[in-house]
């Protein structure tokens, strides 16, 4: 019989607050844990004009509640991310401080479709000075520049203009207990612009992993689809707690690799970690 050792997942939005300003939300919840965080910033420069957060369940029960984070409003996003980083602990094993980073993320996402905020009069002004910006950013950009119009055909943006949502992101995992003797894993990760999938299985006694595997659903560029079914070897045989999230992305990150297949591997390793250490 399946036994369910805990299950999560995460969801951003970045929408439009008013005539103004753009709001950018997270939320966690799992087995253990219900958080969540917001971040506000103007349209006009994207700097951020309010920063709050929420913890209403974690295992430690006494460091629930809901407050401002004043200390980020006035920042550009960028610095935003910085200060986050820099933010004292908030007692959560890092999950508001994760979930304001996810907030700030999700803004940058929504670039795509803020491209005259910058002052790009066409979207294909605002990918030309992206692609210069970042020549070695991801595996598309590092093997083979593509075309300009590709991202635009992608993401549907010729035909219709976002004005309301402009990104949506959500993820979830899944630990199961097999048997008397192994788990397994399962991660995804949707948003706007891409899907993925992993999956894994672990030894519950010497923790190490038997099988890996990831692959790409949905995906901007065909570069991207490379990814897929093609690191196993990387992870099967190794102890599952050795997989740092610095670990996994020299593995799969940096400009051959994927930063979102990053996301879906580290959310796996780390709930089994996390798991672990709960008791």
């Amino acid at each position: 019989m399946i036994k369910i050792l805990e299950q999560g997942a995460w969801l951003n939005y970045t929408n439009r607050l008013n005539e103004n300003e753009l709001i950018s939300q997270s939320m966690f919840l799992s087995t253990r844990y219900d958080c969540s965080a917001a971040v506000c910033v103007t349209k006009k420069d994207l700097k951020l004009t309010q920063a709050y957060y929420s913890t209403h369940r974690c295992p430690d029960m006494s460091k629930r509640g809901e407050t401002t984070i004043p200390e980020l409003v006035g920042l550009e996003r960028s610095d935003g991310i910085k200060a986050v980083k820099g933010l004292k602990d908030f007692g959560d094993d890092g999950k508001v401080k994760e979930l304001l980073l996810e907030c700030i993320r999700g803004l940058l996402q929504a670039d795509t479709y803020l491209f005259d905020v910058f002052g790009f009069k066409t979207r294909e002004e605002y990918q030309i000075q992206w692609q210069e910006d970042r020549p070695n950013y991801c595996r598309a950009y590092w093997k083979e520049l593509p075309p300009i119009e590709e991202w635009g055909i992608h993401i549907g943006a010729y035909d219709h203009h976002r004005t309301e949502n402009y990104y949506t992101k959500y993820k979830n995992y899944v630990i199961l207990q097999k048997n008397e003797t192994e788990a397994m894993i399962s991660g995804t990760y949707n948003d706007s612009f891409h899907e993925m999938y992993g999956e894994l299985t672990y030894d519950l006694s010497s923790r190490n992993i038997n099988f890996f595997d990831v692959i790409t659903c949905r995906a901007p560029h065909a570069l991207c689809y490379e990814m897929s079914h093609t690191v196993a070897e990387s992870f099967i045989g190794k102890p599952i707690d050795g997989f740092s999230k610095r670990e996994v992305g020299k593995i799969l990150g940096g400009a051959p690799g994927c930063f979102h297949v990053v996301d879906v591997v580290h959310d796996m390793v780390s709930a089994a970690i996390a798991l672990k250490n709960a008791g």
